[in-house]
């Protein structure tokens, strides 16, 4: 066990006897928020499960970046997590900054077990941004082995390959910019 994880697990394993004890309130509710982002980076599913147990929201926002457990979870690809929040009824369309939810951060980071798990608790496949980028249109743009998969995942959920962003541009014409050929011939197919 590293020494960060160490630290965590004893200050996690500290604040959950306390809310145990005492229940959540004031700055206890903030630690454990806190905790529950960091277990959701670090992928610590039992960290996330008794904090989840203990009470913390699972839409808890982090003050100063306004994510979500499950959208930081999503990014760094930590489906266990995922689906424990999910299972705590974690809004799976909950939006940040320009809009983007836990499914335009796992499509931007290539994580398509994340994607799957996402679309299957009924994520949104066709929300936009404010700049009306889809998650396809980030996949499309993707040009490596898992872009292409996540097109395909994207497609199979019925995602809007006609969907226009605020440029006037679509899936395939991204796609299409960024050599990405495979992909561009899938949502040619999907706009027919």
């Amino acid at each position: 066990m590293t020494r960060q994880r160490y630290c965590h697990a004893a200050r996690l394993a500290a604040v959950v006897l306390v809310a145990t004890a005492c229940g959540s309130i004031g700055t206890l509710a903030d630690a454990q928020s806190n905790d529950l982002f960091t277990s959701a980076s670090l992928g610590d599913v039992p960290a996330v499960n008794a904090l989840l147990r203990s009470g913390v929201d699972a839409n808890a926002r982090k003050s100063a970046s306004d994510l979500t457990a499950l959208m930081v979870a999503s990014a760094q690809g930590h489906v266990k997590v995922v689906q424990a929040l999910l299972g705590a009824n974690a809004d799976v369309d909950a939006t940040w900054s320009d809009g983007e939810t836990a499914l335009f951060l796992a499509t931007r980071h290539g994580r398509l077990e994340v994607v799957q798990a996402l679309l299957e608790a009924g994520a949104n496949v066709n929300t936009t941004t404010r700049s009306g980028v889809t998650a396809l249109m980030l996949a499309a743009r993707n040009n490596s082995p898992s872009g292409l998969a996540l097109v395909q995942a994207l497609l199979a959920a019925k995602a809007d390959a006609s969907a226009l962003d605020n440029d006037g541009k679509t899936a395939l014409m991204l796609a299409l910019e960024n050599g990405h050929a495979e992909a561009a011939e899938l949502l040619r197919s999907a706009q027919k």
